[in-house]
This record gives structure tokens, C-alpha cells and sequence, in this order.
């Protein structure tokens, strides 16, 4: 039997350790790169600021909800959500209290939702929340005061309190041959009626 020399095992050894740091690294760089993709397919799909869907996520759930509706009979209630005066705090507060208010409404979309609804920043100090598979006259004007009362609760921000209003806009999908832009276009249309006649915002130091 052949004898190996000690040189040829240390350089054998040698050659493990470094193939194992290669491997070592190689993880490393997958499990980057891994959180890299996710992190930008997040973004894609979801606002920055508030963390909710964006208007990609939204057209892809509409379209969804819509088709589905057709076929099941249901109704589909969109609400297009206009924050009035919202320009009146950024001037009167700055940008960083307008970001917190804008990420204060998100959070009461977000929780007085069911699962299978959508609450998404539509853009600016617009939302939009879609609510698939509702029944009834009843059930959608629950749900639109639901929506008013909680976003006119006063905010706190940097121990002031703000009171506003946010103009409601409500469209209803029921099968018929309405796409997802000529429902929106309705939900708007009808919050820019709604929003006649608004107060402005109050402030108070707490």
C-alpha cells in the first residue's frame, strides 16, 4: 500500500478548509441576495411610507375580486378615500407630521379591514380600500361609517391634536362590464362630490 506523505494531507486539508470557506461565503451571498429580492418585490408592490399596497397590488386584486364576483353573483365595494385639507398640515406642521398622519390613517385602514379586503395608499393623501364579496345595502353603509368615523378620531402628532375630516367616495362592481379603472373613476367621482362643504383641520396643543 502506498504511503501518503504528510505535505500531501496538510495540502489536502488545506484545500478543505478552503473550500469550506468558499461554501461559507457562497450561503452568505445567496441569503443576500435572497433578502435583496424580496425587499425589492415588497417595494413593487407596496408603499413605502405606510406599508400597505400600492395602486399594483390594488389593480391586481381588483381585477381578481372582479372576475370572481362575475362568476359568484357577488358585489365588490370600492372606496376612494381624499383626506381634505391634507395640504393645510403639511404647510402648517411640515412634511414629517404629514408623513406620520398619512401613516396614522394607513394603520386604522389596515385594522378595520376584514382579511380579505384591500387597503392601499393610491398616491399623495389618497387611499383606496376594496372590499370584495359584500352583501347587501346594509353591509356597505356599515362599512362606509366604519371607514368615516374611525379616520375622524383626532391624531396625535408631536403633542398636538388634529382633527380633520376624509371625503368618501364609494362605488359598487356587480358584475357587469366595468373595468377596474372605470370603477375606480366612479369611486372618485363620487368622493369629489362628497367633499363639498368641508371644515378645515383643527390643531391643539396637549
Amino acid at each position: 500500500m502506498r504511503n501518503i506523505s504528510t505535505e500531501t494531507i496538510n495540502g489536502t486539508q488545506q484545500q478543505f478548509k478552503l473550500l469550506a470557506a468558499s461554501n461559507a461565503c457562497l450561503r452568505r451571498n445567496l441569503i443576500r441576495f435572497s433578502h435583496k429580492i424580496k425587499q425589492e418585490s415588497l417595494l413593487a408592490y407596496h408603499d413605502e411610507l405606510t406599508g400597505l399596497p400600492n395602486r399594483n397590488l390594488l389593480l391586481d386584486r381588483l381585477h381578481q375580486a372582479m372576475q370572481q364576483a362575475a362568476r359568484q353573483h357577488k358585489q365588490v365595494l370600492l372606496m376612494y378615500i381624499d383626506l381634505d385639507r391634507f395640504k393645510w398640515i403639511n404647510e402648517q406642521l411640515g412634511h414629517v407630521a404629514g408623513n406620520s398622519l398619512l401613516q396614522q390613517v394607513a394603520m386604522r385602514l389596515a385594522i378595520n379591514i376584514r382579511g380579505a379586503d384591500t387597503a392601499c395608499r393610491y398616491g399623495g393623501d389618497e387611499f383606496i380600500v376594496m372590499m370584495p364579496e359584500i352583501e347587501g345595502q346594509h353591509s356597505i353603509i356599515a362599512a362606509l361609517n366604519k371607514i368615516r368615523t374611525q379616520l375622524a378620531v383626532p391624531y396625535v402628532i408631536d403633542d398636538q391634536v388634529i382633527t380633520l375630516t376624509a371625503s368618501v367616495g364609494a362605488a359598487i362592481y356587480r358584475g357587469d362590464e366595468q373595468s377596474c379603472e372605470d370603477l375606480i373613476r366612479q369611486a372618485e367621482v363620487d368622493m369629489v362630490h362628497a367633499k363639498a362643504n368641508i371644515n378645515p383641520p383643527t390643531i391643539a396643543v396637549i
